[in-house]
């Protein structure tokens, strides 16, 4: 072995002790982020000190905290104890926020397997269900809806407008409506029964 290449790692070698692939070294080489200390000229093999030991332990701690190349290699470009507190503070800041919407998606999962468990089994479809809902919000496009076209129409722009996560899926917040006199005993022909509906907000308002 070459007296150069006697106190350094081979690529295989550093990649077995870091628990990383040879192709991960190659990546970081190709960016800038860790270089070799030496690449032998003629095989063109790639060895590594042991500061660059050091310094690939410290990226793949960085890694495991969520942080990205970009940021990684930005910390390294003038590392600094000062640095280290902003880059570390920005990156709670950051988990903070992600756990936030993990709590919220996790309190929309509840809420609908909560409807889900309400209706199972379905109520009977030739049956009309009636229900007494206390005061709440409404919002409606204030046009007719007409058919079942027009209704996927309406239902697809409320979606639009309530901009949040999975709004319809697995929940009753969308129906159609009618006033009370077309339910009251008559001759005239109703062309549908108003769907039943208890959420905080509905839409897509129908005339019949």
């Amino acid at each position: 072995m070459s007296p150069i290449k006697e106190n350094l790692l081979s690529i295989t070698e550093l990649a077995k002790l870091r628990q990383v692939t040879s192709e991960t070294l190659r990546y970081y080489d190709r960016i800038g982020l860790i270089t070799p200390d030496y690449v032998d000229p003629q095989t063109r093999y790639r060895y590594y000190s042991i500061r660059q030991y050091e310094k690939l332990g410290t990226i793949k701690e960085l890694r495991q905290l969520g942080m990205s190349i970009h940021d990684i290699t930005d910390y390294f470009s003038g590392r600094n104890l000062r640095k280290s507190h902003q880059l570390l503070l920005h990156q709670l800041e950051l988990l903070e926020e992600e756990i936030r919407k993990q709590q919220l998606l996790s309190e929309i999962l509840r809420r609908k397997l909560h409807f889900l468990s309400e209706i199972t089994p379905p109520p009977p479809v030739d049956k009309v269900l009636c229900r007494a809902f206390p005061q709440r919000y409404m919002i409606t496009f204030g046009e007719p809806a007409g058919g079942s076209r027009e209704h996927a129409f309406a239902f697809t722009r409320l979606e639009r407008y309530l901009d949040e996560v999975a709004p319809i899926l697995a929940s009753d917040r969308i129906g159609v409506y009618a006033d009370w006199h077309l339910l009251e005993p008559s001759d005239d022909y109703i062309p549908a029964v108003p769907s039943s509906f208890s959420a905080k907000f509905c839409a897509a308002s129908s005339t019949f």
